[in-house]
């Protein structure tokens, strides 16, 4: 760790800015080839219209805000990294993750084998646009990604964040996911972090050591579904 190469660019075929990279190495993505997985948040800001369209995937080359969670995918740590233009979440389809105005993915897997992405939803003033039936995404309640039905415009519907703070996402693939933000307990507001793993023994020393928790703002724990409470 003293000497280093010059720095080089990890994404050569992307237009827009990428922030937030979270490397996944040695995942076994569902993608052919490919070894390694790159979380990366996609945030073009020159836009016609700041808001999306659940199904079609946001664009800067069409003038379209992004904001989003992608993937991309490399056989070696070293690159070259290509974007995985099949993933799609609960949202959209075409490379697009997970809902707009996220960043700061931090990912883990679960005893399940499952991965768990918690991120930063940073925003509550980001439109998604959808067809009827309102107060329904994909079936499932609005209520379940943490959104809110605004009142009905003409025939659509449309939905905002119902509040500021983590989402989370899953897939068992790496390919496709999920949207999982109500299966979550996190305190309001908290923002980026890592997600650490410990076991039942650690985590009880940890959160029973009085000299820790004053330097330590949660506790974390891991059963069927992830949850972080604060320290009180």
């Amino acid at each position: 760790m003293r000497t280093f190469s010059l720095p080089r660019r990890l994404l050569t075929s992307v237009s827009d800015s990428v922030i937030d990279l979270f490397p996944v190495f040695n995942a076994q993505p569902a993608v052919a080839s490919a070894r390694h997985v790159m979380l990366y948040k996609s945030e073009h800001n020159v836009c016609e219209r700041h808001e999306w369209t659940i199904g079609q995937a946001p664009r800067a080359k069409h003038l379209e805000c992004t904001l989003v969670l992608r993937i991309a995918t490399s056989a070696n740590v070293s690159g070259p990294w290509e974007p995985d233009p099949s993933a799609m979440g609960s949202f959209f389809n075409e490379g697009s993750i997970s809902r707009p105005c996220a960043e700061g993915a931090a990912a883990v897997r679960l005893p399940s084998d499952e991965w768990l992405v918690l991120f930063d939803g940073y925003r509550t003033d980001c439109p998604l646009l959808a067809s009827p039936p309102c107060g329904l995404i994909g079936g499932r309640s609005v209520s379940e990604f943490e959104l809110q039905a605004l009142p009905p415009q003409g025939s659509g519907c449309s939905y905002l964040p119902r509040h500021k703070g983590l989402g989370a996402i899953s897939s068992t693939d790496l390919h496709i996911w999920h949207d999982v933000s109500s299966t979550i307990q996190i305190p309001d507001d908290y923002k980026h972090g890592t997600v650490v793993m410990l076991l039942g023994v650690e985590l009880e020393a940890l959160c029973s050591s009085t000299t820790l928790m004053a330097n330590t703002s949660m506790c974390l724990a891991v059963p069927n579904v992830m949850k972080i409470h604060p320290d009180s």
